[in-house]
């Protein structure tokens, strides 16, 4: 996959935690957690995708015992996101390497 469908396909799968963040409900609603595991069974290649998904089920974690507030959560969230859309930015697009004759 491309750089660029990388990117925005970041972008439109992590939008929804948005809306239900701004809920403060998302680490308790099961059909958030459902969504996550959906789009992770079709993302299963896809390691900057598993990176934040990792990352989720860890804050949720740490929001559930006490160790973070989700208001925390949310800003170590965003920031993982932000570095990883920056990262592609950054990275030229890689040209497939056709196989040798």
């Amino acid at each position: 996959m491309n750089w660029v469908a990388t990117c925005l396909l970041l972008f439109f799968l992590v939008c929804p935690l948005q809306a239900h963040a701004e809920d403060g409900t998302y680490c308790e609603d099961p059909a958030v957690w459902s969504d996550w595991h959906e789009k992770a069974t079709r993302q299963a290649g896809n390691l900057d995708f598993q990176t934040l998904h990792a990352l989720w089920i860890g804050l949720c974690t740490k929001v559930r015992t006490g160790t973070l507030t989700e208001h925390e959560a949310d800003t170590l969230f965003e920031r993982a996101h932000a570095t990883l859309m920056q990262q592609h930015r950054e990275t030229p697009p890689q040209t497939p390497v056709p196989p040798a004759l």
